[in-house]
């Protein structure tokens, strides 16, 4: 499990998005950037991808955040969105998606 983690941290530092950009459905104007780095691998427990692609970040002390892709506000109203998901996400990276611990 440390060689694990030693070579997930040694792939942080190879790829090319450091954050998510994160923006809240239920107020557009309020955006965060969550960055991809040593410290949210730390503190993050698993992640659970759905089939179409929303996220479910679970981290070690019990807060959960759930999002979904942006281009999810083009098809279904927010109202509809909130009632599962907090944020939407407009930037994600296939590499490093394949290193987590995914559910």
């Amino acid at each position: 499990m440390l060689n694990q983690t030693h070579a997930l941290m040694e792939i942080t530092k190879d790829i090319s998005i450091k954050q998510l950009r994160l923006t809240n459905i239920t107020d557009r104007s309020k955006v965060k950037h969550m960055p991809i780095d040593n410290a949210l691998l730390h503190t993050l427990g698993s992640i659970i991808i759905g089939k179409n692609l929303d996220l479910i970040f679970i981290f070690r002390d019990g807060n959960v955040i759930s999002m979904c892709p942006e281009s999810w506000l083009q098809v279904q109203q927010p109202d509809q969105l909130k009632k599962n998901f907090e944020w939407t996400y407009s930037e994600w990276t296939q590499l490093w998606m394949k290193y987590v611990p995914i559910i």
